[in-house]
């Protein structure tokens, strides 16, 4: 019985099979995340050919938005902490006071880089989600003078 392999040995491929399949496996998913970050490390292009680049004023208004977002959401996420009793009413009502200061200060910024582009004319994705914030079926609500005139 010495000179016959035990059944677990006989199913084992050679370890040359098992190099290879690795090797490939590795080569694969290189391509793989090679394939998936090209896209965002590769330039815009327009269609004459030359490299697109966002003008100053919309790379800060969307900086201005990103950061707007995020201390919006570290709003959110301490009230959640003071909610779930995470913190003191003290550090809650300091913590607060501090991020409402800097989103003041951002929509400040936010407010002197001037309107957001219209959309056909190079809005950018922020602007995009910026938009979506508005409050639905605000501009079609009609205003209470106009009831009047209709009297």
């Amino acid at each position: 019985m010495r000179g016959l392999p035990t059944r677990s040995a006989a199913l084992r491929p050679p370890p040359e099979v098992t190099v290879a399949a690795l090797g490939l496996a590795a080569a694969l998913a290189v391509a793989c995340v090679l394939l998936v970050a090209l896209p965002l490390v590769r330039e815009r292009r327009t269609p004459d050919g030359s490299a697109e680049a966002l003008p100053d004023a919309d790379t800060q208004r969307l900086r201005l938005l990103e950061e707007r977002d995020r201390l919006l959401a570290a709003v959110q996420d301490l009230e959640l902490d003071r909610d779930l009793q995470k913190i003191s009413d003290e550090d809650y009502q300091f913590m607060r006071a501090s991020l409402r200061r800097d989103v003041g200060s951002v929509l400040v910024k936010l407010d002197a880089a001037g309107p957001r582009p219209t959309q056909g004319s190079g809005a950018t994705a922020a602007d995009a989600r910026e938009s979506s914030l508005d409050v639905p079926g605000e501009a079609s609500q009609p205003s209470p003078a106009a009831d009047d005139d209709r009297s």
